[in-house]
């Protein structure tokens, strides 16, 4: 799965991310493709700024 284009601030949790991503978003019913897509979302958005716990993202309910 290719990484999302975004202006990187800081890699710190960038894996974390995507493997909560992932969990996350099999858990709540998607297909293994459509789940690491989710995945790169939320580790883009890790990245985005510092630190380990600034963005948080949930594809469930």
């Amino acid at each position: 799965m290719p990484a999302m284009p975004v202006e990187v601030v800081d890699t710190v949790g960038a894996g974390d991310a995507f493997c909560a991503g992932l969990v996350d978003a099999l858990v709540s019913g998607l297909d293994l493709a459509r789940a690491a897509r989710a995945a790169t979302v939320s580790a883009a958005a890790a990245v985005t700024t510092t630190g380990a716990q600034s963005r948080v993202l949930s594809t469930g309910p």
